[in-house]
């Protein structure tokens, strides 16, 4: 069951410039808390980390000609989503696409052994939307609901049935109903803990989301003044938790949770500097629960990444815009952080190559976000080696090596990963990867290798285009793009217009450009691009295909 989520989300462009100025960019850095129980806000700081400049073509704006044309046709840009999400169930968790049928599948296998377990029901309630299917998640939340309900007739003290129950009502968009159970169960259950942490946590994302929705100003006035008795009651629900089950480590984990929420308001109340340092202690008071849960818990890899990532984010603030330095960090920090990585190394072991994997993609990524590049690169390869299918950590070895300028380890990582992840994305990674290195003619082969598997993904249609056209030599070389550029149209005319149509067609339209321009029809290239670069003034690349071809 997932309590909380804390995660750093690393998005990284990778662009396509030519040999001679190969500078990645990494675009931003992200550390917040995710609550993702009853909800999911984002709640702690946005830190803004430009690792590197973007890179500029390097065709001067005077260049024309064929061979000018054919240095500016590049793949489409391939985003590094590096997201430390952590969750009780997998350790670290990104948007990673195959993560909801994993769950699901996990789940499905349980269910199979029997069908009497409320929990998995109520995991595939959870993750079955990812997957488009609600009708299949509503028969799964009821299925988990009538369970709990039935474990609690037989056992009406059963605090984790009854905290459940809360948990799958809530699933189902029954949220008022999900409420009185958990308060009918804190009246009569003196010593039912989870509960009580389970109604801080409803309370906790009512008052966030106090009047936010709610467009009368008369409604959101009303949500604001109930807040602070909202907060109060939440504060002592989870102090008396603490107090019934005090060498339970979840309850340190949520306090700390809760903790954070109030630091997170009081610096949003004011600027003035008795708050500021309200929300400081508040905070460090909040990071101090979750090192008591990682001691009480050793051997859990999730409290561990907990702890030393709060940290991280509660002692470097502004700093992490400069990258954090493990010795630039107060001495108790540095303490804190070490033993945490002294703890993760201990956790790997044969016996348990799962965990393991885990607490080295945890390690590899501390080792990444404090200063040890070289060390995170090890660390995380050991990782992939165990398991594979550990997403993050091909992104941030991917990172590391752009970050690195190191070719050799970013086609080798592309080139393991489709070998162990072989979907789309995989194969444009490596297509990229190659193209960085000027190995155009093999990026083409990639990219053509990619669509042969998956027909479907049109940026795997739109790099072939584009690796074709930086290949072509002359007009006869172009002989096979007029079909892919036809059915590539057909498609997007068939899609929704949504976020992702908006991407393909900004590195369409210039990609069309340039072959008319290549095949003969300069005229036409030149109309078209005039007209794009005044829609879309900041399309530098579009500006420079038009000087190529000549205002």
């Amino acid at each position: 069951m997932n309590w909380w989520c804390g995660a750093v989300v690393v998005h990284c462009v990778v662009p396509s410039p030519p040999p001679q100025q190969d500078s990645p960019r990494l675009a931003g850095v992200a550390v917040y808390l995710d609550f993702v129980r009853f909800g999911r806000f984002p709640i702690l700081l946005w830190l803004g980390l430009q690792f590197l400049s973007p890179a500029l073509l390097a065709v001067p704006r005077s260049a024309t000609g064929p061979d000018a044309l054919r240095q500016l046709a590049r793949c489409p840009q391939v985003d590094l989503q590096i997201a430390f999400g952590v969750d009780s169930a997998r350790g670290f968790v990104i948007n990673d696409p195959e993560r909801p049928a994993a769950e699901v599948l996990a789940a499905r296998a349980a269910l199979k052994v029997t069908e009497d377990n409320p929990a998995e029901w109520l995991r595939l309630g959870v993750w079955l939307p990812s997957m488009g299917d609600t009708n299949g998640a509503s028969a799964a939340l009821q299925k988990a609901i009538q369970q709990f309900r039935a474990r609690i007739e037989r056992n009406p003290a059963d605090d984790e049935s009854l905290a459940g129950l809360a948990d799958a009502l809530n699933q189902d968009g029954r949220v008022d109903e999900a409420e009185r159970s958990l308060r009918g169960t804190v009246e009569t259950q003196p010593s039912a803990w989870r509960s009580r942490l389970a109604l801080a946590q409803l309370l906790d994302v009512r008052w966030m989301s106090a009047g936010k929705s709610d467009g009368k100003t008369a409604a959101r006035k009303a949500t604001q003044a109930e807040k602070p008795m909202q907060q109060e009651e939440a504060s002592r629900l989870v102090e008396r938790a603490v107090a019934l089950v005090p060498e339970e480590p979840r309850v340190y984990r949520v306090r700390g949770l809760h903790r954070f929420f109030l630091a997170q308001d009081s610096a949003g109340l004011t600027t003035a500097p008795e708050t500021t340092d309200a929300a400081s202690r508040a905070a460090r008071s909040a990071n101090d629960d979750y090192w008591k849960s990682a001691t009480l818990w050793h051997t859990n890899v999730l409290s561990w990444g907990v702890a030393a990532f709060t940290e991280l984010v509660v002692c470097a603030g502004p700093k992490a815009a400069d990258g954090v330095e493990l010795s630039s960090l107060p001495a108790e920090s540095q303490q804190r952080l070490i033993g945490a990585l002294r703890v993760l190394e201990t956790l790997v072991s044969e016996d348990a190559p799962a965990r393991s994997a885990v607490a080295l993609e945890m390690r590899g990524m501390l080792q990444f976000l404090t200063g040890s590049r070289a060390a995170a690169a090890v660390t995380l390869n050991r990782a992939v080696r165990l398991d594979p299918g550990r997403f993050q950590a091909w992104e941030v070895l991917l990172a590391l090596y752009i970050r690195g300028e190191d070719r050799s380890g970013l086609m080798e990582t592309c080139e393991a990963r489709v070998r162990a992840r072989p979907n789309a994305r995989n194969h444009l990674l490596l297509a990229k990867a190659l193209e960085r290195s000027g190995k155009y003619s093999e990026a083409l082969e990639a990219a053509q290798t990619g669509t042969a598997r998956f027909p479907e993904n049109l940026w795997l249609q739109v790099a072939t285009v584009c690796l074709s056209l930086r290949t072509s030599t002359d007009s006869a070389s172009l002989e096979a793009i007029p079909a892919l550029l036809k059915d590539i149209t057909a498609r997007l005319d068939k899609l929704p217009k949504n976020a992702e149509w908006g991407a393909i067609i900004q590195h369409f339209v210039p990609t069309l450009c340039l072959y008319h321009a290549l095949a003969g029809n300069a005229e036409e290239a030149r109309r078209v691009l005039k007209e794009w670069v005044k829609s879309n003034p900041e399309d530098l690349w579009a500006r420079e295909i038009l000087d190529a071809v000549g205002v």
